[in-house]
């Protein structure tokens, strides 16, 4: 996998972006991503996706998310213009998957995304 590893962790970067009523969370090592109405919405239907993900992946026989590129540049460049403000790291479980993932989000309202 590209994403970063610890130990037994798998650190994935979530870029949360308000726009449009809608709090999107799209992850960067992996072009990952879902939406909700609020923050937790958008985190919650996240951590869901990227399980699901990894459960689809695990019945085609295929080696969890490995299949998944990178997010576009363009959201790279926005998590780096805003990493340095604010950045949270939180273990996320993921059921009868080992390593487990550790998810480091930042948010921003004003991504200048369009």
């Amino acid at each position: 996998m590209r994403e970063h590893m610890v130990g037994p962790f798998r650190y994935l970067s979530v870029l949360f972006i308000q726009r449009d009523g809608f709090w999107v969370a799209q992850s960067l090592e992996l072009d990952l991503a879902a939406q909700g109405r609020t923050f937790d919405e958008a985190k919650h239907a996240f951590e869901q996706t990227l399980i699901g993900q990894i459960m689809l992946d695990k019945r085609a026989g295929r080696t969890p998310l490995d299949h998944l590129p990178p997010a576009p540049e363009r959201y790279w460049e926005v998590f780096r213009q805003v990493a340095l403000k604010s950045v949270a790291t939180e273990p996320m479980a993921v059921p009868d998957i080992p390593p487990a993932f550790m998810v480091q989000a930042i948010a921003s309202t004003n991504a200048g995304l369009r």
